[in-house]
């Protein structure tokens, strides 16, 4: 974008309204601020300034962001992609179909790229759950190809090529991330497919033959046969009379003529039973049949269709399937003999059947159309894609017989045609079998000019091995014999094969999970921890299965901590019995002992005080355990914290295992609160660890097979364009083989960056999950709701329950119909009153307590349901049908299962407000009214709590809250969303509304917010829709039109009247970029054995802001850390151990808390012992080689 002339500068009119748009951009000083009290965005398009956000400026810190973020992420033309369009699926080359659909349509130009919007059509993509759905693609376009791209081979022998800037899908030390394809590495995870659904699709029940001969020039038809349909006149006066002569056209001229003829017949009875057969022959009247109009799928056709595509040749107008088993042969009879008409003949070689010759035109044309012919150039045919699994199993079942075979540890195919077996990989995946491909060089003895010569062909195999063995019993073999091997095979190999279908890069996730659940570490725990196992599904299945149960056994000791809270400390227990004035009936009953004992003369034992308890009447601790019940608790909690009784207190060890048959109570109290203590803390970090257990499920029960990257190859570019599709889950099935690929970072760095500046929390209301992976690897918090954990509708946060009370009816107003029956809003008001009534709240009071001073617990939806249903009891009401309505809409919500907001709170709000960045992830919950539902009290108690605080400038901002494509309750005017936008400046936090759809968000929240951003929008309506809000020139809408990636314009609304337009360009928002990690190297600290164990972690990684936000934590002030994070860039992101311990020395942090951070990165102490001995050898001046002799074994 060039700079800006004076002519640019003009005034424009809009609806009888002036916009300014002179100058260019806002003068340099609105557009700067200090470094360290505001956000860089990026720099100005005209005058190259750098804009820093900075709320203060503004009338509110609240963000709306629309457009589409993200571009340039393409494939090369011949990459193969599934789709499905009209309900049925073919695979296609990427390149040529966007290339025709552009021809056809018309392309549309969007920055550097050209193509459809909207396509009509859907890819096969995952999910946030990671499971396989079909996609709608929004966007097939094409751009220029750049010089160079990257083609990355799996293990499993799959194939992609795309461009530098493309993102790849990679599971990454336990997390999902998008990688640019410029920055994958070798043994980077990539996730295939386990299986390809396809439901919903429109299955075929037969081929329509006129359609797929309607081009062939091979196959000829007796004119007479038009006579029927046509007069003789119409026949020539449409087709070369020359043809008329010879009594014979081609069959493409015969379908031509009976289409340009619909006029004088019904285009459908060309189909009907007058028409069901139609006599062809060769173009000299030679080798006439019958050939039906369709061909209804049946398994027999299934497996000839198989027979052929393994076996078959094309060979002077008739088809030849080579098989010596005298079975194979008899079935294609059978089936050629079903088909009727068709002549065929057995070919011997001697006495010897070696093949069917068949001698069906119509046959070979259907072959050639649909297969292909020679062994290099056949495919499956694309109908395939959409038959029924029954047909796609028999197909399979006979091409296995032909070229597949049952080998020592595995079930193979072999075939010269790569396309072939690459068709076979995705077929395969309707069953969920992963096939593995590998090339292989085959010597082939042949004659040239009669020498005899050696030709090297190549061979692709698909390899079925470990569970793909099992599933492939679905399709089988036609033979007994290969059908009996394959059982074989099945009794002799382990199904599970965990060396193959493993879920790698979770080592880490599950060494930290067994850490602070305290588990006694298992051989096979032990060993993933250490990543010398990657663990199968079915071994993952059983890590989380003890990670439940032990999480079930932790559950369960509630009871006994409780029951140790109960035991009174020794001092409180005798100064209540004395402020009591029950001193007398303890002495009488203990005498000078009690007397003793009081003033700590004595060493009281537990019998002695629970007497005391008995005797003082101390209700606070009515039900005590007994002694042998105390023993019990704590032998029990012992073992469950794994922590050793005897290493704590041998006294108590001994007492509690009968060794001594007394202790001092004082002894046992301190014990019962060391106890307590530890429990609370393995209890909270049991919580805390909730969401990578979720992730460990979401892995084990995904659809994705994870297949590490064995090579990497940067290749010049051959084909003038790239191609990509843009769809809703922004990533899609592709490649050779099958393998999904990506295809954003503004509101992530924004967060990021507010944390640096002002320590600003963050919760991002998920709508579909997508935040989790990215809060995970930045070490944010993750809290699902719909798995487990509930949301109290009527928590009050801090307010009066009459306020609470009006909040949920506007919600329900918004989400249901209820605000157009009056009656039901008031029965549903007046039953949510009188919950918090017969809860003992009175209704405009705020932080109401009980007698004890505890707050009061509030009630839940069932409450209110219950209210109603027993007004309905009593059969007094006069409108019944109103009331029971009012239950309906009420009993949405708390029906068993769907009673996320009927129960009391398993989440804590308050306590997410200062939690850093919290992700709340709503793609638990059963549809868009439940998440919008959830959106809404959330945001209702955020703005509550906020309000209480106020609104102090000089504090920056405390909390941003991101609600992203939450169209529900963006765009409606009653939301709170709108509310907390047209209130502005009243709390502290700032609301972002984020969509890729302007209409999505209401006008009222772009006319009120502080800042919108917008990145390039496709349809002229949505620019409409914007500047009739902000009021911008042409020349920005224009602009916005043509943005690429990362640019954008930018609307501010300034606190003070400006001169000037408000709306300006960036030339780049800067983060538009992945994710970057720095590494820590510790291979310098390692010993010999350790250095040679390839398992053992050499680096440990940490994303790039996150590091930075840490060194600040640990007391870098910030040169130090821009000079150590430039130390690191120059190193290619890495700096070795010793060196990182130096600088941060040099920089005031001691060796406490590195060693802290060393820990949270998951370097074990021994390790961390060596780098510190290794630092003071350094600092004392020892050589290299003395430094490598210091190493602790």
């Amino acid at each position: 974008m060039g700079q800006l002339g004076i002519s640019d500068v003009q005034n424009t009119d809009i609806g009888r309204r002036a916009i300014i748009v002179s100058p260019p951009e806002p003068p340099a000083e609105y557009l700067m601020s200090d470094p360290k009290d505001s956000i860089y965005i990026g720099r100005t398009a005209v005058y190259n300034v750098p804009f820093y956000w900075n709320f203060k400026k503004l009338t509110n810190p609240h963000i709306a962001i629309t457009g589409i973020t993200g571009s340039g992420k393409s494939v090369h033309y011949s990459t193969n992609v599934l789709i499905r369009q009209n309900g049925k699926i073919k695979q296609v080359k990427i390149g040529e179909f966007i290339d025709n659909l552009i021809m056809k349509y018309g392309g549309v130009k969007i920055d550097d790229c050209e193509g459809i919007e909207n396509p009509d059509l859907e890819v096969y993509t995952f999910d946030s759950n990671l499971k396989g759905v079909w996609s709608k693609v929004l966007f097939a376009g094409r751009k220029e190809a750049p010089e160079y791209s990257y083609k990355f081979r799996t293990a499993s022998g799959r194939e992609i090529e795309t461009t530098g800037d493309h993102n790849i899908v990679v599971l990454k030390n336990g997390l999902l991330s998008f990688i640019k394809g410029s920055e994958v590495s070798l043994n980077d995870y990539i996730p295939i497919p386990r299986i390809i659904r396809n439901e919903n699709i429109s299955s075929i029940d037969h081929l329509d033959l006129f359609e797929i001969l309607a081009e062939n020039k091979k196959l000829y038809v007796p004119v007479n046969q038009l006579y029927r349909w046509l007069d003789k006149k119409s026949i020539i006066y449409k087709a070369d009379k020359k043809l008329i002569d010879k009594k014979l056209i081609p069959f493409n001229v015969f379908v031509s003529l009976l289409m340009s003829n619909a006029s004088k017949i019904n285009q459908a009875q060309i189909f009907s039973e007058k028409i069901s057969h139609i006599l062809v022959c060769s173009s000299n009247g030679k080798g006439k049949s019958l050939m039906p109009s369709k061909l209804f799928l049946s398994k027999e056709f299934a497996r000839l269709l198989g027979y052929y595509v393994s076996e078959g040749m094309l060979y002077n107008g008739s088809v030849i399937i080579s098989n010596t088993d005298k079975s194979i042969l008899n079935d294609i009879s059978s089936i050629l003999n079903n088909l009727g008409n068709i002549k065929f003949k057995e070919i011997k070689k001697g006495n010897k059947a070696i093949g069917i010759r068949i001698y069906s035109l119509w046959l070979y044309s259907l072959f050639d159309s649909l297969v292909g012919s020679g062994s290099e150039n056949k495919k499956v045919p694309e109908f395939l894609y959409s038959s029924p699994d029954w047909f796609v199993a028999e197909y399979l079942r006979a091409y296995y017989e032909g070229d597949g075979c049952v080998e020592k540890n595995a079930v193979t195919c072999s075939s010269k045609s790569k396309q072939l077996i690459n068709d076979h990989s995705y077929l395969l995946l309707r069953f969920g079998i992963i096939g593995r491909i590998k090339a292989k060089s085959v010597r082939i003895k042949a004659k040239q000019n009669g020498t005899n010569i050696e030709r090297i062909c190549i061979y692709h195999n698909l390899i079925i091995s470990g569970e793909g063995i099992k599933r492939f019993i679905q399709i089988g073999f036609v033979s007994e014999l290969k059908q009996n091997k394959l059982h074989a095979l099945i009794n002799r190999v382990n199904s599970s094969s965990t060396n193959v279908d493993v879920i790698p890069e979770i080592g880490s996730i599950i060494k930290h999970i067994y850490s602070i659940l305290r588990f006694r570490r298992t051989q096979t725990s032990y060993a993933i921890s250490r990543t010398t196992r990657r663990p199968s599904r079915e071994i993952l299945n059983r890590i989380i299965k003890d990670i439940e149960e032990r999480k079930d056994e932790i559950e369960g000791c509630k009871k006994d901590i409780e029951a140790l809270k109960k035991l009174p400390a020794k001092d409180s227990l005798i100064a209540y019995v004395i402020n009591t004035g029950k001193e007398n009936p303890m002495y009488k009953r203990f005498g000078e002992t009690w007397r003793r004992a009081k003033n700590n003369l004595v060493k009281t034992n537990y019998k002695t005080m629970t007497k005391i308890v008995e005797l003082a009447d101390y209700t606070d601790y009515n039900n005590i355990l007994s002694e042998d019940e105390l023993k019990s608790s704590f032998i029990k909690l012992f073992d469950l914290m794994n922590l050793s009784m005897q290493r704590y207190n041998q006294s108590l060890y001994d007492f509690c295992t009968g060794r001594h048959s007394t202790i001092a109570y004082q002894t046992l109290f301190e014990a019962a609160q060391y106890l307590i203590a530890e429990y609370n803390e393995l209890y909270q970090k049991m919580k805390s660890a909730e969401h990578e257990i979720e992730f460990l499920k979401l892995l084990s029960d995904s659809d994705l097979f994870w297949d590490p990257i064995v090579s990497i190859e940067k290749v010049k570019s051959s084909d003038l364009y790239v191609y990509d599709l843009c769809v809703d889950n922004e990533v899609f099935l592709a490649g050779f083989g099958g393998l999904f690929v990506h295809n954003s970072y503004l509101i992530k760095t924004f967060l990021l960056r507010a944390s640096l500046v002002w320590n600003a929390n963050a919760i991002i209301i998920d709508w579909a999950g997508e935040y989790k992976p990215w809060v995970k690897q930045v070490n944010g918090m993750v809290v699902s709701l719909g798995r487990g954990s509930y949301l109290n509708l009527l928590d009050l946060g801090g307010m009066k329950p009459s306020d609470r009370t009006k909040q949920v009816i506007r919600s329900l107003e918004i989400l249901t119909d209820i605000g157009q029956y009056p009656e039901q809003r008031r029965l549903i008001e007046e039953a949510i009153e009188k919950a918090y009534l017969n809860a003992g709240f009175k209704l405009s009071e705020k932080d109401q307590k009980d007698a004890l001073g505890n707050p009061l617990r509030p009630p839940t939806l069932k409450d209110v349901q219950k209210n109603l249903e027993q007004l309905l009891e009593t059969g007094t009401y006069e409108f019944p049908a109103e009331l029971q309505n009012a239950i309906y809409k009420i009993k949405k919500f708390t029906l068993e299962g769907d009673d996320y907001f009927a129960e009391q709170s398993t989440i804590d709000l308050d306590k997410l407000l200062s939690s850093g960045l919290v992700d709340i992830d709503l793609s638990g919950l059963p549809d868009e009214t439940f998440r919008a539902l959830a959106a809404l009290t959330i945001l209702q108690f955020v703005k509550e709590k906020m309000r209480m605080e106020g609104w102090k400038p000089e504090k920056g901002i405390k909390l941003f809250v991101v609600l992203d494509e939450a169209w529900k309750i963006s765009k409606d005017e009653n939301s709170d969303a709108v509310m907390i936008v047209r209130e502005g400046r009243k709390y502290q936090f700032a609301l972002i509304v984020a969509s890729q759809t302007p209409t999505d968000i209401s006008e009222i929240i772009f006319s009120n917010v502080g800042t919108v951003i917008m990145l390039r929008l496709k349809y002229e309506k949505y620019l409409d829709y914007l500047q009739n809000s902000l009021r911008f020139s042409n020349y920005i809408r224009q602009q916005i039109l043509g943005f690429g990636v990362g640019q954008a314009a930018i609307s501010l609304a300034y606190e003070q009247t400006t001169p000037f337009s408000e709306t300006f360009i960036l030339k780049r928002i800067d983060g538009e970029e992945p994710i970057v990690d720095y590494f820590i190297d510790i291979i310098s600290v390692l010993t010999e054995a350790q250095r040679r164990d390839e398992t053992m972690p050499k680096s440990f990684p940490m994303e790039r802001t996150a590091f930075k936000k840490r060194l600040r934590e640990m007391g870098l002030n910030d040169q130090r850390v821009e000079e150590l994070s430039t130390l690191i860039e120059k190193k290619a992101k890495h700096i070795d151990a010793i060196d990182f311990v130096i600088e941060l020395e040099r920089g005031g942090v001691n060796r406490k808390v590195i060693t802290m951070f060393f820990r949270e990165l998951g370097i074990d102490d021994s390790t961390i012992i060596n780098i510190f001995t290794r630092v003071d050898q350094k600092k004392s001046g020892a050589s290299d080689r003395e430094l490598t002799q210091v190493t602790l074994e």
